[in-house]
């Protein structure tokens, strides 16, 4: 089994054409405090699932330190696909997140308790952006003193 997870701030299905649409991929999140409130949508694929069982799926959340900061309820899938084609499926989970904390946050994807994919996001202040873009300011122009 195989599992890949992208993390948008939307993602729409249309049901005529059988497929998503993803808006933003996110890498990053911006926040000027903390703890702050964020939606974030987690498109999943996976392939060579099991074709006549269930699988069980959980998104976790978790910090810098390897807390959980978020888990989504178990969601339980099968296989939608015809039989030409590879076993598989296509879905979004939609989570609410609090992050309390800056730096680098890893959502785990679990398929039947075991880890498939981890998908990295940074959160960071946007006063640190603009500290980060007004030192590189000052050492461009006191290079031309």
């Amino acid at each position: 089994m195989y599992g890949q997870m992208i993390v948008t701030n939307q993602a729409n299905f249309n049901p005529s054409l059988k497929m998503y649409t993803l808006d933003r991929v996110l890498n990053k999140l911006e926040t000027n405090a903390l703890p702050f409130v964020n939606k974030l949508e987690v498109f999943i694929k996976l392939s060579f699932i099991p074709i006549d069982v269930p699988v069980e799926i959980q998104i976790v959340i978790k910090d810098d330190n390897q807390k959980d900061i978020t888990k989504s309820e178990t969601i339980t899938q099968y296989n939608p696909r015809s039989n030409d084609q590879i076993s598989g499926l296509d879905f979004c989970v939609r989570l609410t997140t609090i992050f309390c904390k800056t730096g680098n946050h890893m959502i785990e994807l679990f398929v039947d308790g075991a880890l498939i994919s981890i998908y990295p996001i940074h959160v960071r202040m946007v006063e640190e952006i603009y500290e980060q873009k007004e030192i590189a300011y000052e050492e461009q122009t006191s290079s031309f003193s």
